[in-house]
């Protein structure tokens, strides 16, 4: 019996044996698969890393121009600011004459009624004039005549 227990046990050494071997042969596929993996991602960082550098430099690139554009507008906008005050100064002026203008246009017009009120007393008186006139005439005549 002791020689079975002895088997027994030297058996189940050797059956733990191929166990821990299968178990090491399976953990060294399971690290290559890792390590093939984190090589992988390894790549892929490194060319997001790349992709990342590129992109910021055609970032810079881009603000570069941005900048030297709005210092282009900047300086055509210091060129052109002048002439919109003066606009706005002729604008002004120009309201200010046709203002001035309309006035003139509202008094000549009342003048033109006050004047034409006086030439028609003027007419009136006139012909009364000369109505009166040709009365004295008249009463002259009659008084020559008598």
């Amino acid at each position: 019996m002791e020689n079975i227990a002895l088997w027994i046990i030297v058996g189940a050494v050797l059956v733990l044996v191929a166990f821990v071997a299968a178990l090491i042969v399976y953990l060294i596929g399971f690290i290559k698969k890792i390590s093939k993996m984190a090589d992988e991602v390894t790549g892929a960082v490194n060319l997001l890393a790349s992709d990342a550098d590129i992109l910021m430099g055609q970032t810079d690139q881009l603000l570069a121009k941005t900048n030297l554009l709005m210092d282009n507008v900047n300086e055509k906008m210091d060129t052109v600011d002048p002439l919109f005050h003066t606009v706005a100064d002729l604008s002004v002026s120009v309201s200010d004459i046709n203002e001035k203008g309309q006035d003139f246009v509202s008094r000549f017009n009342s003048n033109a009624a006050s004047i034409g009120k006086a030439g028609t007393i003027v007419t009136v008186g006139r012909a009364a004039s000369k109505i009166l006139k040709g009365r004295k005439k008249v009463s002259k005549r009659k008084k020559e005549e008598k």
